[in-house]
Parts: structure tokens; sequence; C-alpha cells
């Protein structure tokens, strides 16, 4: 008899140890938030996405197919990055640098007036 660990995206490990490390990489390179600001593992709750490598992305994308989440739209394989749901298109926009800044500097400001 032998003993597998199977990891969140499917790989195969003959040592928890080694199966512990590669999730961990792997949650720290794919965070999920729902609309709330909640760190969520579900993808269908997912409102914003950060992806931070391929394997992240292909991770996102099984985890999806897994939940059956059949919305996963806008987020490829290989895409990294931030991303937020668009409630209008149904689909998961990319957030480049310069809006990120944006968004972080408002929301700085909105903090600061409501204190």
């Amino acid at each position: 008899m032998k003993i597998i660990y199977r990891t969140i995206d499917g790989k195969e490990f003959d040592n928890e140890a080694d199966a512990c490390y590669h999730e961990s990489m792997l949650h720290d390179s794919l965070k999920m938030w729902s609309r709330q600001g909640n760190e969520t593992s579900e993808t269908s709750q997912a409102f914003c996405v950060y992806i931070a490598n391929e394997e992240a992305s292909l991770l996102f994308l099984h985890l999806a197919n897994v939940q059956g989440d059949q919305a996963a739209n806008g987020i490829c394989g290989g895409d990294c990055g931030l991303f937020y749901w668009d409630e209008c298109e149904a689909t998961y926009r990319y957030v480049d640098e310069d809006e990120r800044l944006a968004i972080v500097r408002a929301h700085q400001y909105i903090t600061r007036k409501e204190v």
C-alpha cells in the first residue's frame, strides 16, 4: 500500500511535507476576495483575484472547474496580476498598475475624510 498526497491543484506527492509546501506556495500566489473584502476560496464568490504567476492562473481555472463555476470568464491560463469581476459584462477585468495606484490613493483620501 502506498499513500499519495494530492494537492488542491491535482498534483500528487509521496510525502506530506512536500505536498504541504506545494500548497502553501499556491496559497501565496493566488488570493481571492469577496465583494465584502473577505478572503475566499470559492471562485464563484471572488470579486477580486490576485494571480502571481502562470501556475496560479491554472490553479484558479482548475478550482473554478472543480467548484462548478461556469463564470470564470476573462482569466486565461498564463494571466497574472489583479482582476475584478465586472458584473455588467459577466467577466473578469485586468486592473493595470496605474488603475491600482489611483484606487489606492482614492481609498486613502476617502478613509482620511471619514475619520
